[in-house]
């Protein structure tokens, strides 16, 4: 009987180790969703996303962006997750994501900032 005590005592431990101890505390951007224009007709959907790692945050100012398929030179490119400074401190990301149209065509807009306005603000390019 004590022996079972023990055991519940250390699953239950066990679990409130796993979480408190493995929950994200990761900087993320606030996000919105794209505006109508910004987008580019694409063939077909990207792959999966890749599986990477969080590299040691540089600026405590940085939110981290997920890495995300880009369309570029009529291909699927990687562009790898980063840290980076919002642009503002009003800015909202919105992610890269593909929308297929009613009518059949497949659209995909790239990840970007955007200001409380809803203009889009202009970013550097890194896909590899």
């Amino acid at each position: 009987m004590a022996t079972d005590r023990v055991k519940a005592i250390a699953i239950a431990g066990l679990g409130l180790a796993c979480l408190t101890g493995c929950g994200s505390t990761l900087p993320t951007p606030s996000t919105t969703l794209h505006s109508g224009d910004g987008f580019t007709l694409v063939p077909f959907p990207p792959p999966v996303a890749r599986v990477e790692f969080v590299s040691p945050q540089a600026d405590p100012s940085d939110v981290w962006l997920d890495g995300s398929w880009e369309w570029a030179s009529q291909q699927w490119g990687w562009r790898s997750g980063r840290w980076e400074a919002p642009p503002s401190a009003d800015a909202r990301y919105a992610p890269g994501t593909c929308v297929r149209s009613p009518n059949g065509p497949l659209y995909f807009y790239p990840g970007r900032w955007y200001r409380a306005d809803g203009t889009a603000v202009l970013a550097k390019k890194d896909v590899e």
